[in-house]
């Protein structure tokens, strides 16, 4: 009589375990995030590209250079040549593959603050995002202009893509529950202002940045984590930044 009690007890426990399991309320556990960079290895990333700087020349301009990533190009250097009249002269000037192309964005100015300008000067600010074969590359570029519409200088981020596949392996709703499995929510949980398109990023390798294609997204419900980046091929976790590390402060409720 005893073991037929413990037997229906057990049935009935089981029983439990799966309506709750089924429930609307279900608690889910956040895993442990492994990602393949550690803050400590991308920050020596960064310090071995930064020691790989060069000057170069940009169809005689002075520009400078981190591990192919171009920061900076110098029009107030020289008074013998006239500057790019426009982005779409500039840009030719970089002889990209014919599949990057770069569109101008809604962060441009016409009056605007000059900041390497030390007397104040204000002038017109034109901000312009990478595009490889129409998928957005990490990284933005603008360029400067006195109020004669003079261009002095370029600044940002380009870096040049080549034989880079662009179609994800991986569609945005897989992409979704992988970044919610990571996090331990659910993908209901997951910050909705987040792109639901994938882009390429670069990261380390062998070395060198290399170009990945990623998605990227923030848990609403874990106020820790700041940013995930997923590889929209594989669903490997690639990064993951925590607030204290963007020098923010959580604007997500518990």
């Amino acid at each position: 009589m005893r073991r037929i009690f413990w037997k229906v007890l057990s049935l009935m426990i089981c029983m439990l375990a799966v309506a709750c399991s089924d429930s609307d309320d279900e608690t889910i556990v956040a895993p442990e995030l492994h990602p393949e960079f550690t803050e400590a290895e991308m920050d020596e990333a960064y310090k071995q590209k930064a020691e790989r700087k060069k000057e170069v020349d940009i169809a005689g301009w002075p520009a400078i250079v981190y591990d192919e990533e171009l920061t900076m190009v110098d029009f107030e250097s020289r008074n013998d040549k006239t500057p790019p009249a426009s982005g779409e002269e500039f840009f030719s000037m970089l002889n990209y593959d014919s599949d990057y192309q770069f569109r101008k964005s809604a962060a441009s100015r016409d009056d605007w603050a000059i900041p390497f300008k030390t007397h104040g000067q204000r002038g017109r600010m034109e901000v312009y995002n990478p595009l490889y074969k129409g998928v957005y590359v990490a990284g933005s570029c603008t360029l400067w202009y006195d109020k004669s519409g003079k261009m002095l200088r370029m600044e940002g981020s380009c870096q040049p893509v080549k034989d880079f596949n662009v179609t994800p392996a991986l569609t945005p709703d897989k992409a979704k529950e992988k970044m919610a499995m990571y996090l331990g929510a659910k993908v209901d949980d997951l910050d909705s202002q987040i792109n639901d398109e994938c882009y390429i990023a670069f990261y380390p390798k062998g070395g060198h940045w290399r170009p990945r294609l990623c998605y990227s997204g923030r848990s609403m419900k874990r106020a820790d984590v700041s940013h995930i980046v997923i590889d929209a091929n594989t669903g490997s976790l690639i990064f993951v930044a925590y607030f204290h590390e963007w020098c923010g402060t959580p604007s997500v409720s518990h």
